[in-house]
């Protein structure tokens, strides 16, 4: 685990260097080869140069302070497409985008982000189909369902290639 003082020190170079910067996560995975792995964005899309930026002036605090007594690689990155979503921000980032949610109980649903407060998201959903038999011809209307954060396990965006 990463002592929190050595957190809070990371949390402010970024906040200093790039204050537009949000952090997912920072987590010290130790192995063999530790790793010093720290997961920013920003509301835009973090750029590769502020990624750099923000590497190298975490190095250089951990180069010179000696705070972190261990040897380690340190990865700054974005969070990856496909990445699950941790943070109230990450959903309002994506709304429009298309969501695998898992729920706490294991069921999934996809759907469309079309509203994220600090309490739930509301997705658009492609209605179920019926069988032959139901069929009226009309397709009905996608339906909108509301999910509290807290029934939420998991979200990711769904890429699409198209």
């Amino acid at each position: 685990m990463l002592d929190p003082a050595i957190e809070e020190k990371i949390r402010n170079i970024i906040q200093e260097a790039t204050p537009e910067a949000f952090i997912i996560e920072i987590a010290l995975h130790q192995s063999k080869r530790s790793i010093l792995s720290i997961l920013v964005d920003t509301d835009e899309g973090i750029s590769l140069p502020d990624i750099t930026r923000l590497s190298r002036k975490i190095s250089r605090y951990l180069d010179e302070s000696g705070d972190l007594e261990i040897t380690y690689t340190l990865e700054v990155s974005s969070p990856g497409v496909g990445s699950p979503l941790k943070l109230h921000r990450q959903y309002l980032k994506n709304v429009g985008r298309s969501l695998k949610v898992t729920l706490n109980d294991g069921k999934e649903t996809e759907g469309k982000l079309i509203f994220a407060d600090e309490s739930l998201i509301r997705l658009e959903v492609a209605p179920k189909k019926k069988n032959k038999k139901e069929t009226t011809g009309a397709e009905e209307d996608p339906s909108q369902i509301e999910i509290p954060f807290v029934e939420i396990k998991q979200a990711k965006v769904l890429v699409s290639f198209k």
